[in-house]
């Protein structure tokens, strides 16, 4: 092999090694790992956020409808025992138990609640407990 080759190839050999043991030793200062580790946790959460927000598009409108249609129409004098939202297919959308001092009282709320144009109250059973009248009831959102 030629002398001048030699002489390259073992300078750039050295120059490599050189910036290897010079890349090697070289550290990252403690504030700067403590920054990309805070925004690595701050990433995965704000990748959450965006799954959520996301997940509107899936949702359906109606529990909220009939929600705010529920609570719009409450009285003092009507109070809720138990209340679930979902898909309880057949288009109900939500179960509620809900209690009164008398049954005028809870027919009044459940005829206020008939009154809104895309809501039908089924009851599913009528009890009396402590004096107090409580109706189990399945909201339904009809489908215009």
């Amino acid at each position: 092999m030629n002398p001048l080759a030699m002489k390259i190839f073992f300078a750039i050999l050295a120059s490599e090694i050189v910036s290897c043991l010079y890349f090697s030793s070289i550290c990252i200062p403690f504030n700067l790992q403590q920054s990309f580790r805070q925004a690595k946790e701050e990433t995965a959460l704000a990748e959450i956020e965006l799954s959520c927000m996301e997940s509107w598009k899936t949702e359906h409108q109606y529990p909220y409808e009939a929600l705010s249609a529920l609570l719009y129409a409450k009285s003092e004098n009507v109070s809720f025992h138990h209340l679930q939202i979902g898909d309880f297919g057949e288009g109900a959308w939500i179960r509620a138990e809900i209690a009164g001092k008398d049954a005028a009282t809870l027919d009044a709320y459940l005829s206020s609640l008939e009154s809104s144009s895309f809501l039908q109250v089924q009851i599913k059973d009528r009890r009396t407990d402590s004096n107090m009248e409580i109706l189990g009831i399945e909201i339904r959102r009809q489908m215009p």
